[in-house]
């Protein structure tokens, strides 16, 4: 009997998920950045994972002057 590949990706229909399912799912993080100043502003954020690998997130930006970037 030939072996038969099921589709992966987007061709998949999408499925409900159960509570349990949606609590792996990713979240989105919303960031607001208003500096003060014309630097370059840089933070670094580290998420720890109960059981699981620790994740770093650094975000830079530049401040402006010009009330066009605000």
């Amino acid at each position: 009997m030939p072996l038969r590949l099921a589709p992966e990706g987007l061709a998949l229909p999408s499925q409900s998920k159960d509570e349990y399912e949606e609590g792996f799912m990713p979240l989105q993080l919303k960031v607001n950045f208003k500096p003060k100043e014309n630097i370059l502003y840089k933070s670094k954020f580290r998420f720890m994972v109960k059981n699981g690998l620790s994740c770093d997130l650094i975000v830079k930006g530049q401040g402006s002057y010009e009330e066009t970037d605000d």
